[in-house]
């Protein structure tokens, strides 16, 4: 086997990310022979160095963002972005994952990983992409986790996503799966201001901000017992 026909049969996994332990199976040989053909492949251009031991067999920066942890995948304002459902270009890529871990940049692209508790690891599927697999979230639980850290994206878009192809039933489904008061209050005030009506409501006198990330408190809507420091649509 020669190294093309090693990375050719290493991408029919469909799995962009590829270790010496990995390649040495695929191809048959020693593990320390596995890391010379890996190095060879990094030089002429046939892999590409992701971050220690591990190498990517594609240039594009999605399938690669989810395929360094497990599990993980494509969340926030990334997510809303591939499924369309904003215009706006986002700089970074955005992935949700159960697994404390670093940042990082592949061929130029921000990767940043935002950690959740395991339990709230779900609500996402896997896709093809340019041969390799990419796992995102549902346009739903995009939204979820927007709401559950808001710095990651802007509430302000949530509205307008609101009112596109939403399927309201799934996304009070996944919030019952993720009950954090704040997150139902947003949520719910969300909903009222697309037109949308869902049976929500404050669980406690605690008030929340519509989104902590920003500065000020802004008005207090006693229905929902919110802050709303960001204007909506």
């Amino acid at each position: 086997m020669n190294l093309h026909d090693i990375r050719d049969q290493l991408r029919t996994t469909g799995n962009p990310i590829v270790t010496g332990t990995q390649l040495a199976m695929v191809a048959g040989v020693e593990l320390r022979t596995a890391h010379v053909y890996l190095q060879r492949m990094v030089g002429r251009g046939m892999v590409h160095h992701v971050e220690r031991g591990k190498f990517a067999l594609c240039e594009d920066v999605f399938p690669v963002a989810t395929g360094v942890s497990f599990p993980s995948y494509i969340s926030f304002m990334t997510a809303l972005q591939l499924h369309h459902r904003v215009e706006q270009v986002i700089g970074r890529v955005f992935v949700a994952t159960s697994v404390r871990r670093r940042d990082l940049t592949y061929l130029g692209s921000p990767i940043h990983f935002v950690t959740l508790h395991p339990d709230h690891i779900f609500g996402y599927r896997k896709v093809r992409q340019g041969g390799f697999d990419v796992f995102l979230a549902d346009v739903e639980k995009a939204i979820l986790d927007l709401l559950a850290f808001p710095r990651y994206g802007r509430i302000a878009n949530v509205p307008e996503i609101l009112r596109k192809a939403v399927d309201r039933d799934l996304l009070l489904q996944y919030a019952d799966r993720q009950p954090r008061e704040a997150v139902r209050r947003r949520l719910g005030y969300l909903l009222e201001r697309a037109g949308m009506a869902a049976d929500l409501h404050p669980r406690s006198r605690t008030p929340y901000l519509l989104n902590p990330s920003l500065p000020g408190r802004g008005r207090f809507d006693a229905k929902w017992r919110l802050y709303i420091n960001e204007v909506v649509a």
